[in-house]
This record gives structure tokens, C-alpha cells and sequence, in this order.
């Protein structure tokens, strides 16, 4: 994506003046991103189970995993 774009950006520059990249941290950034995914996804797995251990009820363990987040969107929202 950042070869493509320095390509287009390349177009509307000067003739004779070039980019480069001299140092790309896509590949960094791309990884960070996914790790963080990765950690999202166990923390709600480990919630669920939580709320499933103390609440003793699936349906009631997954009703408060949907509402509490809902919630805190809504309230995000409400407060622009």
C-alpha cells in the first residue's frame, strides 16, 4: 500500500525529484495490529467464561457480554 501510494504521490512531484522509502514499518505496524486482535479476541473468550462461572447461566453470561459493551458504544456516542 505505501509503494503504491509514494507512486501516485511521485506523479505530482517535479521532474527529477524521487522518493524513497528509507525505512518501511508496515510490516511492524501490521504485526502490532494483529497482536492486538489476538489479545482482544482471549479477553472476551476469558469474560465469557467468567461471567459463565459466576453467573451460572450460559444465556445470562452471554446477554451481559453484549450489553456492557453496547452500553459504553452508546454512551461514546451520545456524549459527541
Amino acid at each position: 500500500m505505501l509503494k503504491t501510494r509514494l507512486s501516485e504521490i511521485e506523479k505530482s512531484l517535479p521532474k527529477g525529484t524521487e522518493l524513497s522509502i528509507f525505512y518501511d514499518r508496515s510490516h511492524l505496524v501490521g504485526k502490532a495490529v494483529s497482536t492486538v486482535q489476538k489479545a482482544l479476541i482471549e479477553a472476551v473468550i476469558l469474560i465469557i467464561v467468567i461471567l459463565l462461572l459466576m453467573l451460572g447461566s450460559f444465556i445470562s453470561a452471554l446477554t451481559v457480554a453484549l450489553i456492557l459493551p453496547m452500553a459504553i458504544l452508546t454512551t461514546f456516542i451520545l456524549m459527541q
